[in-house]
């Protein structure tokens, strides 16, 4: 029987698949979902044509992302790389919204606490990935799971 723990991280994963891949796809295909994602990060901007394209090749990738990210969410172990990849641009996100706090004040108007809100969430988010797979463990034959093996064994 799979752990709570396991569990819980096969939701975040799933959450962050299914966010990646509805937020990219939107905002590959529709100009609606580029401004109502704007809207969700309190993002004030000028939607030039320039700025609605650069959107797109970012919502592929950012859609792309979520469906590796399904698979790492049917196996984290299996997929584990997947896993510290999101992990990795979560980390990296957190710190651009510290980092580049008055950039992105001055270019969308996000106010500090919002950002810092976000840049936490993120955080917050990669740790509970991290901690979470390490507790899961990996699966043995019988779909049970133990504990991670030692570097030593």
């Amino acid at each position: 029987m799979r752990r709570p723990a396991f569990r819980l991280l096969q939701a975040l994963l799933w959450f962050a698949s299914l966010s990646h891949v509805i937020i990219g796809g939107g905002s590959m295909l529709s100009p609606e979902t580029q401004r109502a994602v704007a809207g969700l990060y309190g993002a004030e901007v000028e939607w030039t044509p320039q700025f609605v394209y650069i959107l797109r090749p970012l919502g592929a990738f950012m859609f792309v992302f979520g469906l590796l990210l399904a698979a790492a969410a049917l196996d984290p172990w299996k997929h584990r790389l997947i896993v510290y990849g999101l992990c990795g641009v979560l980390l990296l996100r957190t710190a651009q919204r510290v980092l580049l706090q008055q950039d992105i004040q001055d270019a969308f108007h996000i106010s500090p606490g919002r950002d810092l809100a976000m840049a936490g969430f993120f955080l917050a988010e990669a740790v509970a990935i991290l901690v979470l797979l390490h507790r899961a463990g990996k699966p043995t034959p019988d779909g049970a799971t133990r504990g991670v093996p030692s570097s030593a064994g």
